[in-house]
């Protein structure tokens, strides 16, 4: 599916430079059209490097890839890349939802369904092979905003032009089987900035 084209190339990408990525804090994110590598570091979250096309753009700019400080001062930034930071260090078990058993597929998942364009903050794939659309909440007025964004987002998983992109997706990602259902949660904690897994709190809607 040449949909897949980039998660492909993220995903070979950080398995071969894992002790790299660790080290500098980062990773490589795949989306449709392209990939790119972002920082995970506590001081430049979300500074990245996008519109990588091949692996040897990719090791390249690796190489060279000292983000700036200070980074993006918005708190779910702060909270979404401790969440995957963790994850990679952790067989890519989120650090939350312990009775869920939440596998990370991926971040920042970008998709345009008839005109309207929607982004997930985090898809993961629960131990029921469930997949698990996530928004993070660093305000708690916008838990509604929040319900209704991945709501949303959860109808586009279900639609029938999406469903064999997002099954491949999950086996390509996890090498396992979407059961087809899908699921949503909103995650919260008071200090984004200094996220703490005890304070860590799971809304499932």
């Amino acid at each position: 599916m040449e949909e897949l084209k980039y998660f492909k190339l993220a995903k070979q990408l950080n398995e071969r430079f894992r002790e790299e990525l660790l080290k500098k804090e980062a990773h490589f994110r795949g989306n449709i059209k392209s990939c790119s590598l972002i920082s995970l570091n506590r001081e430049t979250p979300a500074i990245g490097i996008s519109d990588i096309l091949t692996e040897t753009a990719a090791e390249s700019k690796l190489s060279e890839f000292e983000p700036q400080k200070p980074g993006l001062k918005i708190p779910k930034k702060y909270l979404q890349s401790w969440i995957i930071l963790h994850a990679i260090k952790h067989n890519h078990i989120l650090p939350f939802g312990d009775n869920l058993n939440l596998t990370f597929i991926t971040s920042e998942l970008a998709i345009v369904l008839r005109g309207n364009k929607r982004v997930n903050d985090i898809l993961a794939i629960n131990e029921n092979e469930d997949l698990v659309v996530i928004k993070l909440l660093c305000q708690e007025n916008k838990k509604e905003q929040a319900k209704e964004q991945a709501l949303e987002f959860k109808k586009i998983i279900e639609d029938e032009d999406e469903k064999d992109f997002f099954k491949e997706l999950t086996k390509l990602m996890t090498g396992r089987s979407w059961s087809g259902n899908v699921k949503c949660v909103i995650v919260w904690t008071k200090d984004a900035q200094n996220p703490r897994r005890e304070e860590i709190e799971v809304y499932q809607l």
